[in-house]
């Protein structure tokens, strides 16, 4: 990550700066190798500002996790071009990718406990893809239906845990195991790859 010490930024650019230092941070050292200090100083920053920003590193893992939550639902978004399978697959590829990127320390937060409120962070991303699914589908929206899309997203992160570091043959594998149950949650087939919408 780049410093930008001594630079002027505005407040939500140095915000924005010091979310990616931490992130990267908590990827390297886990929760607790991370302090406000080292944050501060690969910021090149007061620590006092990282406190204005974040008044504690609870508050800082969270608006990191959030902002992660953030960027994955950005790169698992609906493409209206492609087919609900196609869109299925771009989704569980970013997911994988995002997974795996998340090294370390940060990786192990989705996998342990619940540090800075990280169950209602990922309660709220599974509530958004499971309407994205549901749109993508037209699957009967029914209380069977949404528990069933919890429950693969439950398995989907299992998966992602389970494959972070294989090859891609392996996650490719892992793809079409994860496809093949959203089908059997949803009892229907996604459609062949590359039909379009």
């Amino acid at each position: 990550m780049s410093n930008k010490r001594g630079s002027r930024l505005a407040p939500e650019e140095r915000r924005t700066q010091i979310l990616g230092v931490a992130a990267d941070h908590f990827a390297r050292y886990g929760v607790i190798g991370t302090s406000m200090s080292a944050v501060a100083k690969a910021a090149g920053v007061a620590r006092a500002l990282v406190y204005h920003y974040f008044p504690g590193k609870k508050d800082l893992l969270r608006a990191v996790l959030e902002s992660e939550a953030d960027q994955l639902l950005a790169d698992t978004d609906i493409d209206p071009s492609l087919s609900p399978r196609d869109n299925a697959e771009a989704a569980l590829r970013a997911y994988l990718t995002r997974f795996h990127s998340a090294s370390g320390g940060l990786r192990e937060l989705y996998a342990t406990g619940d540090p800075a409120g990280i169950n209602t962070i990922v309660e709220r991303s599974r509530a958004t893809h499971i309407e994205r699914i549901l749109a993508l589908t037209r699957a009967e929206d029914t209380p069977a239906t949404r528990r069933g899309l919890h429950a693969w997203l439950v398995f989907v992160t299992a998966i992602g845990q389970d494959i972070a570091d294989a090859d891609p043959a392996e996650q490719d594998g892992a793809i079409d195991l994860c496809l093949s149950v959203l089908a059997t949650v949803l009892g229907r087939d996604l459609g062949a790859p590359g039909a379009g919408s």
